[in-house]
C-alpha cells in the first residue's frame, strides 16, 4: 500500500531506490493505475531504465511525465514501453520536456496504439513544431468513431502554425469528434491559422473551451 501511495503522491521524494523497490513487487505492477512523476527530474536520475519498465504496469490509465526533462531518445524508449504493453492509457502528460518533431514520432506510435482509450494528451511547452504534430495529429481518423475518443488536447508553446491547423480541421470538423477541451496558446497560427480555426469551429457543436 505504501508503494503505490508514493506513485500517487505529488509531494512523495521519487528516487530510483523508490522506483526500484516499487517495480519488484508483483502486486504493484498489478495494481497501480496511477503515476505522477511531475518535476522529479531531480530525484528521478536513471529514467531510462525507469521508462523502459513502465510497459510492465499493465493497468496504468494516467501517466504524468510533465517537466522530467524528457529529450526525443527517452520518448523513444517510452513509446516501446507503452506499445508493447496491455495497459490502457486514458491520460498522457508530457508538458514541458525537450521533445522535438523526433520524439513526435514515438508519441505517434503511442498514440495509435492507445487511440481507442486516450482521452487527455498534454504537449505543452515542447518543441515539436508542425511536422511532429502532424505526425500525431494523422492518427486520428475523422471518419473512423474508434479513432476519435480524445476529449483535452493541450498543444500550447510547439511553434506550431496555420500548417498544422489545416490538419487539426479534419478532426474538429468529423461528426465523431469529442474534443471538449484545447489550448493552443502561444503558437504561431497568425492571421491564415486562426481562419483555419474559425472555419473548423462552425461545424463543431463539441468543444467547449479553447485557449
Amino acid at each position: 500500500r505504501k508503494s503505490l501511495k508514493l506513485l500517487r503522491n505529488t509531494r512523495a521524494i521519487i528516487s530510483d531506490a523508490i522506483v526500484t523497490r516499487i517495480l519488484s513487487k508483483r502486486t504493484v505492477i498489478d495494481s497501480v493505475c496511477y503515476v505522477n512523476l511531475n518535476r522529479c527530474y531531480k530525484t528521478l536520475r536513471n529514467k531510462c531504465d525507469y521508462l523502459a519498465k513502465l510497459g510492465a504496469l499493465r493497468n496504468l490509465q494516467f501517466l504524468n511525465l510533465n517537466y522530467l526533462k524528457l529529450e526525443d531518445s527517452l520518448v523513444g524508449i517510452l513509446a516501446l514501453a507503452l506499445v508493447s504493453s496491455n495497459c490502457k492509457i486514458r491520460t498522457l502528460k508530457l508538458k514541458n520536456n525537450k521533445i522535438t518533431n523526433k520524439g513526435a514520432l514515438g508519441i505517434s506510435y503511442i498514440v495509435k496504439s492507445k487511440i481507442e482509450t486516450l482521452t487527455e494528451l498534454d504537449l505543452s511547452g515542447n518543441l515539436i513544431g508542425d511536422d511532429g504534430i502532424i505526425k500525431i495529429l494523422q492518427v486520428f481518423k475523422p471518419t473512423d468513431p474508434s479513432t476519435m475518443h480524445l476529449k483535452n488536447l493541450f498543444l500550447s508553446g510547439n511553434n506550431i502554425t496555420g500548417v498544422s491547423i489545416k490538419f487539426l480541421m479534419p478532426i474538429l470538423e468529423s461528426p465523431y469528434c469529442s474534443l471538449k477541451v484545447m489550448y493552443l496558446m502561444k503558437n504561431k497560427l497568425r492571421s491564415v491559422g486562426c481562419k483555419f480555426l474559425a472555419q473548423s469551429l462552425k461545424k463543431n457543436s463539441v468543444l467547449s473551451m479553447l485557449g
